[in-house]
């Protein structure tokens, strides 16, 4: 299935740049090569393709952390400073990451950036409440609130995102 998709693909492209498909093309569009250092008892192949689309959500997490905290980036040019500033925003990632655990994890058609975004527009109402377990309380509930409103992805057809492929 995977290589008649491939093979209308290529077709399409080579049609568009008017050039004909190579035989080594045609070859390896029935291939796909995923190279683990697990045994072949220890891990299928379908299991291997299941653990290769939650790789991607894992980079993911990565490229929300540097694209919305920022991690990646500093204001300094002095190594200690700059080792300071990151992780004193991974702590922050690591906060951010137990509210979205806590509000938005048992939701799988979520936006990770908007819910990131709206954890770092409501942090300061999380200072104030971390000092009482009943605020706390509802400030988790009202960000859940928050984020069932405002943070859903839409379903795509063609191409599923992974919690779309969830069973």
């Amino acid at each position: 299935e995977m290589r008649e998709l491939r093979l209308q693909s290529l077709q399409c492209e080579a049609k568009r740049r008017g050039q004909p498909l190579s035989g080594q093309a045609l070859l390896l569009a029935g291939w796909d090569i995923r190279v683990t250092n697990v045994s072949q008892e220890c891990l299928t192949s379908s299991a291997v393709f299941a653990l290769f689309r939650m790789r991607w959500q894992i980079e993911l997490l990565f490229k929300l952390w540097k694209s919305v905290n920022l991690v990646d980036e500093s204001r300094s040019a002095q190594p200690h400073r700059v080792l300071s500033e990151v992780f004193g925003k991974l702590l922050g990632c690591v906060v951010q990451h137990w509210c979205m655990l806590a509000c938005a994890w048992q939701l799988p058609a979520r936006s990770l950036v908007r819910v990131a975004r709206l954890v770092q527009a409501e942090v300061v109402m999380l200072f104030y409440a971390l000092g009482n377990v009943e605020e706390l309380r509802v400030w988790v509930e009202r960000l859940t609130w928050l984020t069932v409103t405002g943070c859903e992805v839409q379903r795509r057809r063609k191409r599923p995102s992974a919690f779309q492929m969830r069973r």
